[in-house]
């Protein structure tokens, strides 16, 4: 069976002792069962070995150093922190690898938009981000123009913004605003109308936000 499937025989150990006589069950006469049973595990997953080599494509792990925005800063930072020793040093060294990630992936992004020669390509490129959402709450640019990071902070700034202390009082109607169009009178809807309205729906539709479906309403 095992032929058959996968194209290979099963030996009963690679290198073996070609000259020592088996019995009818497989077994030396010098062996003991255990060695016996080892013997046979040990030729078993030889066979699955050859049958996958020989049937199977190879499957490369990918490296994440082979990435295109890669550089030698990453390099770099991921060497101090395999050098780095347990404790605040290994955490500080990981946090500069994270900074120096997302710092190579921002130029090499830079880069890339910088150069492309169609908006096509800028589009392709905004595939390549998947669209992973944002959980971050930017910061907030203040006034004076530096940046608001605290959440109190951000929260005054948005408060300030939309919601002032002395809002500007401002009227409805004001001297540009367009002519009123005229009034346009609706003929009523028949039952007649309903009806055929009604025929065109199926009675597993969902019901909208008043709960009462199309079977209920027919």
């Amino acid at each position: 069976m095992w032929s058959k499937t996968f194209g290979a025989t099963l030996p009963f150990e690679p290198g073996a002792n070609a000259e020592e006589e088996l019995s009818l069950d497989g077994a030396r006469p010098s062996e003991t069962t255990e060695a016996r049973l080892w013997r046979h595990l040990k030729a078993f997953d030889h066979a699955i070995d050859t049958a996958n080599k020989a049937n199977l494509k190879p499957k490369k792990i990918p490296d994440p150093r082979g990435v295109k925005w890669w550089n030698e800063e990453c390099t770099a930072a991921r060497t101090l922190v395999y050098h780095a020793p347990n404790g605040e040093a290994r955490r500080q060294a990981f946090r500069e690898l994270r900074r120096t990630i997302k710092r190579a992936k921002r130029t090499w992004g830079h880069e890339v938009l910088n150069g492309a020669d169609s908006a096509a390509y800028i589009w392709r490129m905004a595939k390549v981000r998947k669209g992973r959402a944002n959980n971050i709450f930017p910061a907030l640019r203040r006034e004076d123009g530096s940046l608001a990071e605290n959440p109190d902070e951000k929260l005054d700034l948005l408060r300030a913004r939309f919601f002032p202390l002395n809002p500007i009082n401002a009227s409805p109607q004001q001297p540009d605003d367009p002519l009123p169009r005229e009034r346009r009178e609706w003929d009523e809807v028949t039952p007649i109308e309903v009806t055929n309205a009604l025929r065109s729906t199926t009675n597993s539709s969902a019901p909208g936000p008043s709960g009462v479906g199309y079977k209920l309403l027919k």
